[in-house]
């Protein structure tokens, strides 16, 4: 936030960690890269291990004007990370 100097997490626009990991593995984002990546992070990452990464570490979220990108980190030998979209509209 270049207004208030400080940086914005994602803890700041979201009250429900479960839902928005449940909105990230549901068909409502949107996926890019390579599709084991996908499905690894879809059925073998646990809900409290994408809540960890995602609101305790801060790691790579983006905002755009459609939406919240998160990056997700997988094994190297499935393309290093996962990238999901999920529309504004789609954020309780």
């Amino acid at each position: 936030d270049m207004l208030r100097n400080r940086e914005v997490k994602l803890d700041d626009f979201i009250d429900n960690q479960d839902e928005f990991v449940k909105l990230l593995k549901s068909d409502k984002s949107k996926f890019s890269g390579v599709e084991e990546a996908q499905e690894y992070v879809k059925k073998e990452l646990s809900k409290e291990e994408l809540k960890s990464e995602l609101f305790i570490n801060n790691k790579k979220v983006y905002f755009n004007e459609s939406g919240i990108i998160a990056v997700v980190e997988v094994p190297h030998a499935i393309g290093d990370y996962a990238t999901f979209e999920i529309n504004y509209e789609n954020i309780k």
